[in-house]
């Protein structure tokens, strides 16, 4: 199919119902439909899998192209690459392209996404294989999640089948968490956020006042109500289910977390926490990667050229060596058995050229390696030395760098990390 249909200026729709992988180079889509000019509807109704660059430049300079639909992608189908869709736009113009929803997560973060597939005012859609939701509510200020995800409006798309949402409502204080079952793909449903309903009080017993105490509920952040003499409160409808719950000691408590199992009943939980004093970091020098998770400092990394350029490399002490990588987008995971709260970054380059330097640095942490946030990012910027100041509020086991590439790799001598724990 390589450059298959290419200047072909009669193709007005074409459909693929028997292709389902995409395999190398001339087992590829890569320009095979690339100046065909008057080519407006594209359909492959059975790609479940593709490599690398599988469709790059694809449908570039296809002028009238309007809609371009991928029903049968999944999580799978992307085997470890994140550059199939590479300019397959390019030089198109007002093109909507319909993904399975199931698929947002993976992708939807890749730059080749997120610049439209080189084209121009490209809609992207997550809504094969969906469901749209439509909460309505009396209630003002309120904060939706359906299946982990958050809402930024009233209404929304989930995967079709099961789904679990919870609501907020900031002025009540009052979470409500349900299920709905069964839910049909293409199907539009309107959900009534009926907090009319009988409602449970979950208290935190701290026993301290005045600390940021923090519920979560399907990925919804709550900042807990302080009741009296250390206790920390959230209202509740649902039971259960569970929620959890974090307790910032900051300069002088230890820090906690835990899960609370809603019964359908009040409950109170008891938190620990104890006095702590604060120390100053100091990073050892690794001579390999360690692992993560276990009772040493370690790192980790994805987009690596090779073992011989390891990540170990720019938490040795060694100027002289580097990380080496050349993905879309790297990542630099550090971790450390007592949490940290790092203050600042010293990264050294290899080289203050672009070819070396990340497009971007977005600073994550976690204390499970599975649940980030993020707490800090930079722009773009040259110079063999960066520091990136991220005064986090916070102490995380796991802290995570990721970098697109600004042009061809990413080369990095050593991170310095100024941070403190507790003890």
């Amino acid at each position: 199919m390589y450059c298959g249909f290419q200047h072909n200026t009669n193709l007005k729709t074409i459909s693929f119902p028997k292709l389902k992988t995409l395999s190398g180079m001339y087992a590829s889509l890569n320009s095979v439909c690339a100046y065909c000019t008057n080519l407006e509807i594209v359909n492959l109704d059975s790609l479940t899998s593709l490599t690398s660059r599988a469709l790059s430049s694809a449908f570039q300079n296809c002028k009238k192209l309007k809609t371009l639909s991928f029903p049968s992608l999944n999580p799978q189908s992307f085997n470890n690459y994140n550059d199939q869709f590479h300019t397959m736009l390019a030089n198109v113009s007002d093109c909507t392209v319909h993904f399975p929803y199931s698929i947002k997560k993976v992708i939807s973060e890749w730059q080749d996404v997120i610049s439209g597939f080189g084209g121009n005012n490209t809609i992207i859609l997550f809504d094969l294989h969906a469901v749209y939701l439509n909460f309505i509510s009396d209630k003002q200020n309120i904060e939706i999640s359906v299946n982990d995800e958050i809402f930024t409006e009233m209404s929304g798309y989930a995967v079709a089948g099961d789904i679990e949402y919870a609501c907020y409502s900031q002025d009540d204080n009052l979470l409500l968490l349900e299920t709905l079952n069964n839910l049909e793909e293409n199907s539009v449903v309107d959900i009534n956020v009926n907090f009319a309903q009988t409602i449970n009080k979950v208290t935190l017993n701290v026993g301290i006042s005045g600390l940021d105490v923090t519920f979560y509920a399907g990925n919804l952040k709550i900042p807990a109500v302080e009741e009296s003499n250390g206790n920390y409160v959230l209202n509740v409808i649902g039971q259960n289910k569970n929620i959890r719950y974090y307790i910032n000691g900051e300069n002088n408590y230890s820090d906690a977390e835990g899960v609370i199992n809603l019964t359908g009943e009040n409950i109170t939980q008891n938190a620990d926490i104890y006095p702590v004093t604060l120390k100053t970091f100091v990073r050892p020098n690794l001579t390999e990667n360690g692992e993560l998770g276990g009772n040493s400092f370690a790192a980790a990394s994805t987009g690596d050229v090779s073992s011989s350029y390891g990540v170990y490399k720019v938490f040795n002490g060694n100027e002289t060596d580097y990380f080496w990588a050349n993905a879309d987008i790297n990542t630099i995971t550090f971790y450390n058995p007592q949490a940290l709260r790092v203050s600042s970054l010293v990264i050294e380059y290899y080289s203050s050229s672009s070819t070396y330097l990340p497009a971007s640095i977005t600073v994550q942490g976690s204390n499970n390696n599975t649940d980030w946030e993020d707490i800090a990012s930079f722009e773009y910027e040259t110079g063999l030395s960066r520091t990136l100041n991220i005064n986090s509020q916070r102490f995380y086991k796991y802290h995570r760098l990721i970098m697109p590439e600004k042009s061809v790799y990413l080369r990095i001598c050593e991170i310095e990390i100024n941070a403190s724990y507790k003890e």
